[in-house]
C-alpha cells in the first residue's frame, strides 16, 4: 500500500526500528519521495522489572495483567483466578468482536473488574490501565513452532505497564512473571540481567528500543502462483502437481531482493491446501483464493467450515452465509 498509494503525502504509525528499511523500499519504488522523519518515541513514565515473580494467583492485585497466549488458556486461567481470589476478572484477546473487546477494555479502564487476562494483543496499541503486566509464560505458538517470545515481544507487551496519563501510570508500570524460572528470559528480553539477588530493575529508555528491522515479508499475488503453477506442470509434464507441493516449491526456489523474505506462508498455506486436496473440482486459483484465507490450518472446526464454504462453491457456484452454520470437524 505505500509503495503504490497515489498520495502527495504519507504519514506512517509505526515501529521506529522499521525507519531505514521503509526508507530503502521508498527509495527503490518511490525515489522521487522526500522522506521526513518524525520524534522517536520515548516512554513519559518509568517501567521496572520485578526481580520476584509471582508464584501464585493469591498474590494478584487490583489493576494487574495477566498475559496468556492460547484463548483456551485465556479462559482457563480466567476461572482459576476467579476460583482461588475474590477478584473480578476480564479477558481480551484478538478474536474477541470488536464490541465485545472495547466494553471490556472501558470496564477494566473504570475498575469495574479488578484483574485483566488478555492475550498479546494488548501490545498493539490498546490503552489499558494496568499497573502490573505478569507473564504466565514466556513461549508462545508462532503458527509453526513453540519458541521463546522476542525481545520486540517483551517490550511491547511489558511496556504496557504504567502507561502515561492513565492512574496506573503515576509511578510507572511493572513487569514480572508467575515462575520464577522465566524470569531470566525476561530480564534478557528487555537487554538486562537477573539473579537470585535481583529485586527490581529500571528499565534505561534506550533499552525500551531493541534491533532495527532489516527485511520486510512478502507474500507472491495469486497471479504468480498461477504462472507459477502452469510452468510447473509443464516443466515436469506433469497434468496435475498438488496445490500444497507448488507453495513448497515456489518457497523453495523463488528469490527475493535481500531486504526482503518470503516468511512461512508456505508452511501455512500448504497445509490449508491439504484440508481441501479431496475436493477436486476446484481450480488452482480457487484453492489459492481460499488458502489465502485468515485460516488456522491447525483448528478442525475452522478448517471444517472453510471446507464447507469451498464445497458450496463448487456446487452452487456461491457461498451463502446462513445465521447459524454447523460444521463437521471429523
Amino acid at each position: 500500500a505505500i509503495l503504490a498509494l497515489p498520495a502527495r503525502e504519507i504519514h506512517l504509525c509505526g515501529d521506529g526500528r522499521a525507519t531505514k528499511l521503509v526508507e530503502a523500499l521508498l527509495g527503490m519504488y518511490r525515489p522521487n519521495d522526500v522522506v521526513l522523519r518524525h520524534s522517536p518515541y520515548s516512554r513519559l513514565s518509568p517501567l521496572f522489572l520485578s526481580g520476584k515473580a509471582i508464584g501464585s494467583y493469591q498474590s494478584l492485585r487490583r489493576g494487574d495483567c495477566v498475559v496468556v497466549f492460547s484463548r483456551w488458556d485465556i479462559m482457563r486461567v480466567k476461572a482459576d483466578i476467579e476460583r482461588s481470589t475474590r477478584w473480578r476478572v476480564c479477558v481480551v484477546y484478538g478474536t474477541l468482536p470488536p464490541e465485545t473487546r472495547r466494553d471490556q477494555i472501558n470496564s477494566f479502564n473504570r475498575q469495574e473488574f479488578d484483574v485483566l487476562v488478555a492475550s498479546d494483543c494488548i501490545g498493539l496499541g490498546l490503552n489499558f490501565n494496568i499497573r502490573r503486566v505478569i507473564f504466565s509464560t514466556v513461549h508462545k505458538f508462532d503458527g509453526v513452532e513453540t519458541r521463546q517470545l522476542l525481545p520486540t515481544e517483551f517490550r511491547q507487551i511489558g511496556g504496557r505497564a504504567g502507561r502515561y496519563g492513565l492512574s496506573a501510570g503515576a509511578e510507572g508500570g511493572v513487569v514480572t512473571c508467575m515462575h520464577e524460572d522465566h524470569l531470566p528470559a525476561l530480564f534478557a528480553g528487555f537487554g538486562l540481567e537477573w539473579t537470585k539477588d535481583t529485586f527490581e530493575k529500571e528499565v534505561p529508555s534506550h533499552l525500551m528500543v531493541s534491533d532495527e528491522i532489516t527485511q520486510a515479508a512478502i507474500l507472491p499475488e495469486s497471479s504468480i502462483l498461477s504462472a507459477f503453477h502452469c510452468e510447473a506442470e509443464s516443466a515436469l509434464g506433469e497434468e496435475s502437481l498438488s496445490a500444497a507441493k507448488i507453495f513448497q516449491t515456489f518457497a523453495d526456489v523463488a528469490h527475493t531482493d535481500p531486504i526482503c523474505y518470503l516468511g512461512t506462508w508456505s508452511n501455512r498455506m500448504a497445509n490449508i491446501a491439504k484440508g481441501l486436496a479431496d475436493i477436486e473440482e476446484l481450480s488452482f486459483q480457487q484453492v489459492v483464493e481460499f488458502c489465502s484465507a485468515p485460516v488456522d490450518p491447525n483448528d478442525p472446526i475452522v478448517l471444517a467450515g472453510l471446507r464447507t464454504f469451498a464445497q458450496s462453491l463448487v456446487a452452487t457456484k456461491q457461498v451463502p452465509l446462513a445465521d447459524k452454520m454447523v460444521f463437521d470437524a471429523e
